[in-house]
């Protein structure tokens, strides 16, 4: 009776901790795409000469290298992201976060919020390489290194937030675009 009680016991039990797992600290090389330190200042023109700055207020790293149990289904992913407040107002805000779940899930998070408009930028990708485009000229300039994170307008024509955003290497924003205004606000450095 006892070998009976045992082997279930022992199976629950192997069950238990057949999840458990070590999970990916964040990957450091994708730093480059947030490429700001704390007390950076982010400056940008519009189309119509008015310039806007904003101040990097926070930067995180969070490594999630715990063990996962069956509760939470094995799950694991590390972060990091900025903060940054408009300077002139701080109801202006920008934030970009990217979630490491493991080297072949990546999810970039933009967000942007001044001027009465907002946009929100998503992107999950296996293979960061595959939304890089190589080489790109924005405004005269050359910027190696791309990615853009565009926003459904066709299928959301009431969409009156920012549209487009393009970010560079070791660079980070370079430009974004309002939607209704044909404003364009580029990066001054």
């Amino acid at each position: 009776m006892k070998k009976i009680i045992k082997y279930p016991i022992l199976l629950l039990f192997s069950i238990l901790v057949s999840c458990k797992k070590d999970c990916p600290p964040f990957n450091r090389d994708l730093l480059c795409w947030i490429p700001y330190s704390l007390g950076d200042t982010l400056k940008f023109i519009n189309n119509r000469n008015d310039t806007i700055s904003f101040g990097v207020y926070e930067k995180i790293i969070i490594d999630d290298n715990k063990k996962y149990g069956p509760c939470d289904k094995c799950g694991c992913w590390s972060e990091a992201f900025f903060y940054a407040n408009s300077l002139q107002n701080s109801e202006n805000t920008f934030y970009e976060g990217i979630v490491y779940v493991s080297a072949t899930e990546i999810y970039f998070h933009i967000s942007l919020n001044f001027n009465n408009r907002r946009g929100d930028f998503n992107l999950t990708t296996h293979h960061i390489n595959e939304n890089v485009i190589p080489s790109m000229i924005v405004d005269n300039q050359e910027y190696n290194d791309v990615i853009i994170f565009d926003n459904d307008t066709i299928n959301d024509p009431n969409y009156s937030g920012f549209w487009r955003v393009i970010i560079s290497k070791d660079i980070g924003f370079v430009k974004f675009y309002e939607k209704g205004s044909k404003n364009s606000w580029t990066r001054i450095n």
